[in-house]
């Protein structure tokens, strides 16, 4: 039997033998037209997949005494959980309908509650006293009896083997409480320590942030310092190249000194030998002579300015 391993899913059940295939025959014999629809869920319980199916039933048509039913059942696959669900429906049909089945192959089928403590006493004693026979269709519905029975009695051994696993998953789910209860209490220390810890850190931030504002204000003053360091060396080196130019003006003004001086000497030779000749002329020729030694003088000093006493 291949397993229905899809999380959710619709289907009829209706290729592979089984309860729901007995089931869709019963509604069929007292005038059903719509197969049953089964759909599931997948959960996990334990670490293994577990299903829960439902299986619905339309009303039947002009029977108001067919109602809409609809019907819960587990199992470890689809394909259990709807053997169950169809089991459900089929034991509740011949339990409530059951005048209205004796002209059905299900006629033979128990008509005990699922909540009689019993029910399954009357299976087994039923399950001994069905004919079976090889040709009949008799035979053929006592066989398809026998199987469902089967199915029943195993349900029911199933559900005790089930209750006792129950109780003691019951036992283990209660130490896991009490295991989180103690694990709720350490976490909300923990979180207490955390949330104290976290003021500390978010202190911290606001220290560091501020240190970082500080830093980034540093960083703008040395990048404002460079700046202006730039600018003063861009100025210097204009002031450079403006005193080498100063200098070479000045080496040709001392040239030009040198010639004027030596166009002085040769003119106060020429003076005196004026002087000699003519006295008055001398007299004036003197004071020019004066007047450009002044003004030399004064180009000297402006253009190489004696240096300041060391303090």
């Amino acid at each position: 039997m291949n397993q229905q391993e899809a999380p959710t899913g619709v289907g009829e059940f209706l290729r592979d033998f089984g309860v729901p295939v007995v089931l869709w025959r019963l509604l069929q014999e007292v005038g059903y037209t719509e197969a049953p629809k089964y759909q599931w869920s997948r959960t996990v319980l334990r670490g293994q997949p577990w299903y829960e199916v439902v299986v619905r039933i339309p009303e039947r048509a002009r029977k108001p005494s067919w109602p809409y039913w609809m019907f819960h059942a587990e199992g470890m696959t689809p394909w259990e959980g709807a053997q169950v669900a169809a089991l459900e429906v089929l034991t509740t049909i011949c339990y409530q309908k059951r005048e209205e089945i004796q002209a059905t192959s299900m006629r033979l089928f128990p008509a005990v509650a699922l909540s009689d403590p019993l029910v399954y006493h009357h299976q087994a004693r039923l399950m001994e006293s069905i004919p079976i026979g090889q040709d009949s269709v008799e035979s053929a519905s006592a066989r398809v009896l026998m199987a469902v029975l089967e199915l029943q009695l195993t349900r029911g051994h199933s559900r005790q083997k089930w209750q006792q696993l129950y109780t003691g998953s019951y036992a283990a789910f209660k130490m896991m409480e009490m295991a989180k209860n103690r694990a709720c209490t350490q976490a909300q220390e923990r979180l207490e320590e955390t949330k104290v810890q976290a003021e500390q850190v978010i202190g911290l931030e606001h220290q560091v942030t501020e240190l970082q504002m500080q830093h980034q204000a540093d960083q703008n003053r040395i990048k404002e310092l460079e700046h202006q360091l730039t600018n003063a060396h861009s100025k210097l080196k204009i002031l450079s190249q403006q005193q080498e130019e100063i200098c070479l003006y000045a080496i040709a003004v001392r040239e030009d000194l040198k010639e004027t001086m030596s166009f002085i000497s040769h003119q106060d030779q020429a003076i005196k030998e004026l002087n000699r000749a003519h006295p008055m002329e001398f007299q004036v020729a003197q004071r020019l002579v004066n007047h450009l030694q002044q003004a030399v003088h004064r180009l000297n000093v402006a253009f190489y300015p004696t240096p300041a006493p060391a303090d």
